[in-house]
């Protein structure tokens, strides 16, 4: 087992006892199909559908205005009322750990369903919907329970992440979703959180390739779309020689690029880690800050202003922070 492997294992075992949190299971997001509990300072309004669309709940965080809508169709309102206060709480949760300044703020929303081919709508006016799945007899599937208490803490943190527009690298957004996310979840489900981390120790565990965090996302022409604007002779060489590139310009369309999602699995471990090695070093708080300033703005966040801003606030430099991951 590699050095990085081995410390990830510690950092998520120390982590695990280190949460209070894992005493007990957050009671609205438990409650049996039929029941519609409460959740301290959470209000829960139901709204009339607009055209062609379903009914919804309004879910608000009353202190902060802070609300998310909770769509259902026919066969899926006993199961939206069920978790409407559990997602609830997840935006009081993750508002106050992310230090999120705003007022009013409205955050991706769910759709529970029977229709597993559902197509959210998707105009200029519409936010994200994120479809969970709900059996043909009312019940949650295991994969719907885990929508609720995993993914949507997750997605919630890239929602706060596309505030202001900012893109981050890949490992940034994700390794600070994750690290966000799965704290959320060990306080509404410790027992998820326990098998999120496994599986994620195990993807880094089962890696034969270092993760090459800085490269996650990265967009590159296809090879052949290269090839269609050289010479025969370039061609010839390029193919002889992988490390030749002729010179441009050349001209691409969206279908001639690619993105590096290669070792994706590992690469959510790796991110993670470096979250959880810097909250070792500085502090749960300092990261959160860190990482609300690094996403503030808009546009993309280039390896240079990642750079200067780990090292004014952390004192460390990028290039050791990702080490060999």
């Amino acid at each position: 087992m590699s050095r990085n492997r081995s410390r990830l294992l510690v950092l998520f075992a120390a982590a695990t006892l280190a949460s209070p949190a894992l005493a007990r299971q957050e009671p609205s997001c438990s409650a049996p199909l039929g029941e519609r509990p409460q959740a301290a300072g959470i209000s829960i309004v139901p709204e009339a559908p607009g055209a062609d669309d379903l009914p919804s709940l309004r879910v608000t965080v009353e202190a902060t205005g802070h609300f998310m809508r909770v769509f259902f169709d026919e066969g899926s309102e006993r199961a939206a009322w069920s978790r409407a206060a559990c997602l609830g709480r997840q935006l009081d949760l993750l508002t106050a750990a992310l230090g999120d300044p705003r007022r009013d703020a409205e955050w991706f929303s769910v759709v529970f369903t029977q229709d597993a081919d559902y197509i959210p709508p998707r105009g200029p006016d519409d936010k994200e919907r994120w479809p969970i799945l709900i059996g043909a007899d009312g019940g949650f599937p295991d994969m719907s329970r885990r929508m609720v208490v995993v993914t949507m803490p997750h997605e919630q943190v890239h929602d706060f992440q596309k505030r202001s527009g900012a893109i981050p690298p890949r490992w940034v957004s994700e390794g600070h979703a994750t690290w966000v996310g799965l704290a959320i979840t060990e306080q509404l489900d410790p027992a998820a959180a326990r098998t999120d981390r496994d599986r994620l120790s195990g993807d880094l565990a089962r890696s034969t390739v270092p993760a090459n965090l800085a490269q996650w996302g990265s967009v590159r022409p296809r090879p052949e779309a290269i090839m269609r604007q050289v010479s025969a002779e370039d061609r010839a060489r390029m193919q002889a020689d992988p490390s030749y590139m002729p010179s441009g310009p050349f001209s691409f369309t969206s279908a001639d690029l690619i993105g590096d999602e290669s070792n994706m699995l590992a690469r959510y471990a790796a991110s993670l880690e470096v979250f959880e090695e810097l909250e070792a070093r500085h502090g749960a708080r300092a990261v959160h800050d860190w990482a609300r300033e690094v996403t503030a703005g808009s546009g993309r966040i280039t390896p240079d202003i990642l750079a200067e801003s780990v090292s004014t606030h952390f004192g460390e430099r990028l290039d050791d922070l990702l080490g060999d991951r």
